[in-house]
């Protein structure tokens, strides 16, 4: 983690939070007397979310959250999902032609932005490990549809399909597509087999199209292994077409096309000059309200959290004590919908951590810790530039959920008045639900240790003061339905 890039940004949030409580007047959380002794700076979340709808991109939400798993492996992974749009562009002006190409064009390219999606959410900070030594080991996995592989394409597919954006969830048939060769969709098809979409025709070149795109990319990250490119790939092409891999068509497009045309070459090496062009050729941002966003952000986690029980037990216990302590400091609904959205959100970055460090029990190292500060960091900084406006105070909210009112926390070593209030009352929530879950490396607290420890860093001035023993018990009784062990 750059420490200049930090400090740069510590500035930048520090005046976004400084325009955020400009003027007092305008504190949305409407508390009651006895808590208002306690703030020391009146802070808000400020979010216009007074419209019934927000347009959002989910599109650039998912592959923000790519982008940033990509860093784990750069070998491999750098530009990948760009790069393979990049190559499906090619292909698409010479297989879709018609009235309808043009539709078929956004969607290959839209899944060639998303396609691993599957694979990065299930293995997230363990990609680094699992492909670390021999580079050319992920190409044999996943050109011949090694399990893990294609059980994370129809992960990545149901995933989509789940979505309430026409745009992405359009796109589950060609993902699922991927996951299989030409000649095994071909048979899914002709069996029509339970709980497996029918592929049309075109659904199937564009999964074609997606995978090849995708091979080509991976075999330009490893060039420097392999030798010749363009003679590697062309020999690839062909042996695709000779084993049903690839659709016939698409195979010999790729072949006619990569024998003679030289720029894509030079693209490879410059993905990042074309992203933004790609980006605002497919994106299409939705209407979305503000259930349909916190349905989103919980489906993601979900996925993301698979990975380990107890951090999926922790952000569905933190967003419940968050309600509770809402309801107790007489927050809107509204405002309680925002601290929610912020408490499903604030530990997302954990996808980045490997598993050997998110459970070990012993004594963390001081790369380990490194690496798992950065979880609070690394959603903000990959995201910031893609959420709506009426929401970046949410993702500012969950990306301070680690900062102490003495300074002693991180990632910006903020102070008082520099922390909004709704990021105060997720630190407060978020270690609540912490000393009292069952860790790997830790048994849990009792309620009573647990109030006892929080009011002990209230006295000290570490996190805020303002959640009552009345919030606590609110808290707790809504942990019991979640924690068996605290029945």
């Amino acid at each position: 983690m750059s420490e200049n890039l930090i400090a740069s940004s510590k500035t930048a949030i520090v005046q976004d939070i400084s325009l955020q409580i400009s003027n007092p007047s305008e504190l949305e959380y409407k508390l009651n007397n006895s808590f208002t002794a306690h703030i020391e700076s009146p802070c808000n979340i400020h979010m216009k979310l007074t419209d019934k709808f927000i347009v959002f991109s989910s599109l650039k939400i998912l592959y923000a959250l790519i982008k940033m798993l990509e860093t784990l492996n750069p070998k491999l992974f750098k530009h990948h999902h760009l790069k393979t749009a990049l190559i499906s562009r090619i292909l698409n002006q010479d297989i879709f032609k018609g009235p309808n190409a043009f539709v078929w064009r956004q969607k290959v390219t839209r899944a060639c932005l998303l396609h691993h999606l599957g694979l990065f959410l299930t293995m997230g900070g363990d990609i680094s490990r699992q492909f670390a030594l021999q580079p050319h080991k992920l190409l044999v996995k996943v050109w011949k549809q090694n399990n893990s592989v294609k059980n994370s394409f129809l992960i990545g597919s149901s995933f989509l399909r789940g979505l309430t954006d026409p745009a992405l969830s359009a796109l589950h048939p060609i993902i699922f597509g991927c996951a299989f060769s030409w000649n095994d969709l071909k048979q899914i098809n002709r069996r029509e087999c339970i709980n497996s979409p029918v592929l049309t025709e075109y659904e199937i070149m564009a999964s074609s199209i997606v995978q090849l795109s995708s091979r080509i990319s991976f075999s330009h990250a490893i060039n420097d292994i392999v030798g010749d490119l363009q003679q590697r790939i062309l020999r690839d092409i062909k042996h695709c077409l000779q084993n049903g891999i690839i659709a016939p068509d698409v195979a010999a497009s790729a072949h006619t096309l990569f024998s003679r045309r030289q720029d894509i070459w030079l693209d490879l090496e410059y993905p990042e000059k074309w992203e933004s062009e790609i980006l605002q050729a497919v994106e299409q941002p939705t209407s979305y309200t503000a259930d349909n966003i916190y349905d989103f952000f919980f489906s993601l986690t979900d996925i993301i959290e698979s990975r380990s029980s107890f951090t999926k037990d922790h952000t569905v216990g933190v967003t419940c004590v968050v309600q509770a302590f809402a309801k107790a400091i007489g927050a809107s609904e509204l405002e309680a919908q925002k601290l929610k959205l912020a408490a499903i959100m604030h530990d997302i970055g954990k996808i980045a951590i490997p598993l050997h460090i998110l459970h070990k029990q012993g004594k963390l190292t001081p790369q380990e810790w490194k690496k798992i500060k950065e979880h609070v960091y690394m959603p903000y900084l990959f995201m910031k530039d893609v959420f709506p406006p009426e929401l970046h105070s949410v993702l500012t909210t969950a990306s301070l959920h680690h900062e102490r009112l003495d300074g002693s926390g991180y990632p910006w070593g903020l102070k008082h008045e520099s922390i909004p209030l709704g990021a105060r009352i997720l630190q407060v929530a978020d270690m609540f639900s912490a000393l009292l879950e069952h860790r790997p490396y830790k048994k849990p607290l009792s309620f009573h240790e647990t109030v006892e420890l929080l009011q002990q860093d209230m006295k000290q001035n570490k996190i805020w003061k303002g959640i009552t023993s009345q919030a606590f018990d609110w808290a707790y009784e809504s942990l019991r339905n979640i924690f068996p062990h605290l029945h």
